[in-house]
């Protein structure tokens, strides 16, 4: 029987395998769960389309924040 090391015990809402549709290359693990789960799988094009969204929002709050500072407000 193969004898596996877990390296990280997953919690909900945590995820794996961007590195491999960043890096375009096949994962370097596996996976092995120890009670049922739910899985969402993305391709490498819904996940760059995710990233960017995320940095338009990430973005937003950026300004939005330095929008409330005095100095900040007559910027143009």
């Amino acid at each position: 029987m193969l004898e596996m090391t877990p390296l990280l015990v997953y919690e909900g809402g945590m995820y794996f395998g961007e590195l491999s549709l960043l890096s375009k290359k096949p994962r370097a693990g596996t996976v092995v769960t120890i009670s049922d789960c739910q899985f969402a799988c993305v391709d490498a094009e819904t996940y760059e389309k995710l990233l960017k969204k995320n940095s338009l929002l990430k973005m937003e709050q950026n300004v939005t924040f330095l929008k409330q500072i005095p100095y900040v407000r007559s910027w143009q």
